[in-house]
């Protein structure tokens, strides 16, 4: 008599009428069976993306694409405080007065969800230039 497993092997419930051997996955045959590669997010633009160092704290909106909850923007390679708003926007507060940089400066702006990282965008510093007629 053949045993479960072998390839003549029937079910004797009557409900089950198939062949052990033809299935053995829930996965159709059609569909690929390799790891799945995750998609990291995309950065289309920032804005503002130019501020000068005379500004006053700014919100910057970053737009793009595979934004989550846990999506962290790295700015300039570094962590920044992110608020989520949607899965193509996210946004933190730009202090310019913080830049110790020489002038006007381009930085990278990337997001992060996880350990995948988008290509960056770039977010340009510059001095504050005086009115006409002032001096410095």
């Amino acid at each position: 008599m053949p045993t479960p497993g072998s390839e003549t092997y029937k079910s004797t419930n009557p409900l089950e009428t198939r062949d052990k051997n033809t299935y053995s996955s829930r996965i159709p045959p059609d569909v690929n069976r390799g790891p799945d590669v995750p998609v990291g997010p995309t950065v289309t633009s920032v804005e503002p993306n130019t501020l000068t160092v005379a500004d006053p704290e700014t919100e910057a909106v970053i737009t793009g694409s595979g934004f989550t909850t846990e999506s962290v923007i790295v700015w300039n390679g570094g962590d920044e405080a992110t608020a989520f708003i949607d899965g193509e926007h996210v946004s933190t507060i730009v202090r310019p007065s913080t830049v110790e940089a020489p002038l006007p400066c381009t930085i990278p702006v990337a997001v992060r969800n996880g350990i995948l990282l988008s290509d960056p965008v770039s977010f340009t510093f510059t001095s504050a230039t005086p009115e006409e007629g002032e001096t410095d």
